[in-house]
């Protein structure tokens, strides 16, 4: 029992130390996410070897166009900035698979810093033909908030070569079948993130109000708006659907964006929070998909290890996942 009270102590002065210092933040968060994925990764065999369940019901949801040349996957990568990089990179590779198989039709571009040299991950990336694109100085602003500022320029200059996008993390993304097949015309879609985190309340995550807060501080008007509705927290790691909406998304994030922030982990995330439920994106044909067949943060699957088959409750299987593997 003393042992446990001891290993108890070791755990919150952990959690408190990383918290009061924010140059180890994220580096804790890492730690607990590449433990979490090593434990999980080989639970299940390669994709191809996963039976999947989309007859019936479960393929109703496919009604759209297949993956084509006019589909645009974007992602960005920043090696310098990942620790224990060759344990994430890991799933890079497995992220590339499931693409390859699903969406092989699709244009995928990664965003690179300047100064980015060829790696394994560099060369993985361009033989699964990932389009690199080096612009990307990381020195002044983190990953996650920069590549909105790429994807915009990007896209100002290339929208009408494309109708749907994906703009994904790149670590943790899995597709099982075409989801963009999925995704109806003029309408962009967002997710929840996991289980049932909200902005505050009893529900909420006591990391996600830290960072909540360290962003917008204690505005009184917007605190007291926020703790009344409770809402959801929105995941900013995948958003997908239409191409000229998303741009609409990006150029209200772009204006509201406040550059000084942009080291500060979770800002991309909190600044997206705050322009939805405050209506800034009302102009936007946004649906909030909290967790579905079609795409859901850390799903609760079911992995039946004597047939290999992958499913909900519903007995469907999923079309994407983002930061889940599923368990038995």
């Amino acid at each position: 029992m003393e042992k446990i009270k001891v290993k108890i102590k070791i755990c919150f002065y952990l959690i408190f130390f990383c918290l009061t210092k924010k140059e180890y933040l994220s580096i804790f968060l890492l730690k607990v996410n590449i433990y979490h994925f090593k434990k999980s990764i080989f639970i299940y065999p390669k994709l191809d070897k996963i039976k999947l369940n989309y007859t019936s019901k479960c393929g109703e949801l496919f009604k759209y166009k297949k993956n084509n040349k006019r589909d645009l996957v974007m992602f960005a990568y920043n090696s310098s900035k990942i620790e224990f990089n060759s344990e994430r990179s890991l799933f890079i590779y497995s992220v590339l698979d499931s693409i390859k198989k699903n969406i092989p039709n699709a244009k995928i571009i990664c965003f690179v810093p300047n100064n980015t040299k060829t790696s394994l991950v560099i060369q993985a990336l361009q033989n699964n033909n990932v389009s690199i694109i080096k612009e990307m100085d990381f020195l002044n602003v983190s990953l996650v908030s920069s590549r909105f500022l790429y994807e915009y320029k990007y896209l100002k200059e290339y929208i009408n070569f494309f109708d749907r996008i994906i703009h994904a993390d790149l670590t943790d993304i899995f597709f099982f079948s075409d989801v963009f097949e999925t995704l109806k015309p003029n309408e962009l879609i967002i997710n929840k993130e996991g289980g049932n985190n909200s902005l505050f309340g009893d529900k909420g995550n006591f990391l996600l109000n830290y960072w909540f807060n360290k962003t917008f501080g204690y505005n009184k008007t917007l605190l007291s708006f926020l703790e009344r509705i409770n809402p959801l927290m929105i995941n900013a790691g995948l958003i997908m659907g239409d191409s000229k909406e998303y741009l609409k998304f990006l150029d209200i994030f772009i204006k509201n964006l406040d550059h000084s922030k942009t080291l500060d982990y979770g800002y991309d995330q909190n600044l997206i929070n705050v322009l939805f439920y405050t209506g800034k994106f009302d102009s936007i044909n946004i649906k909030f998909d909290l967790c579905t067949q079609r795409s859901c943060f850390m799903p609760n699957l079911t992995f039946n290890r004597e047939d290999n088959t992958l499913y909900f409750k519903t007995g469907c299987s999923p079309v994407l996942i983002h930061k889940s593997y599923p368990s038995n």
